[in-house]
């Protein structure tokens, strides 16, 4: 026939049993201090644990409270998504003169003029297209070339010879 402790760890047995013999040996202690009358926790009186009792309670109540709170704040804080503006302390206002409140529409009188004329100055077009400039000076270049391979006696100079009508309008030389 098997014992019921035959699956039982044998480690587990002994700390058991060691832990009963410390259980019984301050159950004793405690019976000997009984019989002699000495004791040491005092009996407090009824109103004296009652009130000792009470302010426990209150202030687990406040920290509890306290707790709360906190975490009230920081939901509160964190569904607004914005967080919370400190106070802006206020200046007292500022006195301007009559020559700085003058100046000042001056200046933004002619910001907005400044504005108005770069708007005009960006919508017109320009005078000289830089394409047909480009093409003008290629054909003086090439007619230039064409009368610098010409060398006939008694022929007159390319500075010598009228101005193309480009370069009447410029002032090119």
């Amino acid at each position: 026939m098997k014992s019921q402790y035959s699956n039982v760890n044998p480690g587990l047995l002994r700390y058991q049993k060691y832990a009963m013999t410390l259980h019984q040996a301050k159950l004793k202690m405690i019976q000997d201090r009984q019989t002699i009358g000495f004791s040491n926790t005092p009996t407090p009186s009824y109103h004296h644990s009652r009130k000792y009792i009470d302010e426990e309670k209150k202030q687990e109540i406040s920290k509890e409270n306290k707790i709360l709170f906190k975490k009230l704040l920081s939901i509160a804080d964190q569904t607004s998504g914005i967080p919370t503006p400190k106070p802006i302390e206020k200046k007292p206002k500022h006195l301007r003169s009559s020559s700085e409140i003058t100046r000042k529409y001056k200046e933004r009188k002619i910001a907005f003029e400044n504005e108005q004329l770069a708007k005009k100055l960006i919508d017109i077009k320009p005078f000289i297209m830089k394409k047909t400039l480009d093409l003008k000076f290629l054909e003086y270049k090439k007619l230039r070339k064409m009368l610098s391979k010409i060398n006939v006696a008694g022929s007159k100079k390319c500075s010598e010879l009228p101005r193309l009508s480009f370069q009447q309008n410029l002032n090119v030389e």
